[in-house]
């Protein structure tokens, strides 16, 4: 995922459409070229309807020129992983995510420590 230039542009700022092809390629979607266009936006879109990660009528939002802010983002990302079929048949979320604590936790196990998070970088795994 370039600038088409053989660029990447790590700093620029993300647009709506950046931020959908990124989805997709994280997500390993397979993104169809058009029959003789050149839009790879529009290949983009067809995809992520097809593939369950955005409506139809949130195609209107996906543009070239509008910025992804953080929350297009997130409803981008979080209505992907509640509609987008696994190929275990599965959505991303009733795979990997659970609201419940197991029983044999304490709340204590659910804090985030001092060796995970800083407010001054990214943090590490624990």
């Amino acid at each position: 995922m370039g600038l088409g230039d053989g660029k990447f542009g790590p700093d620029n700022k993300l647009t709506t459409a950046e931020a959908l092809a990124l989805l997709e390629k994280f997500l390993g979607t397979k993104v169809e070229k058009g029959a003789g266009s050149p839009n790879w936006v529009k290949d983009a879109v067809n995809a992520a309807i097809k593939n369950n990660l955005i409506k139809p009528d949130q195609a209107k939002d996906i543009s070239t020129k509008l910025s992804a802010n953080r929350g297009f983002v997130f409803k981008l990302s979080d209505d992907a992983f509640k509609n987008y079929k696994l190929p275990s048949g599965k959505t991303i979320y009733s795979t990997y995510h659970s609201d419940t604590v197991p029983e044999d936790t304490t709340a204590e196990d659910d804090t985030v420590t001092d060796g995970v998070y800083s407010e001054e970088g990214a943090g590490t795994a624990p």
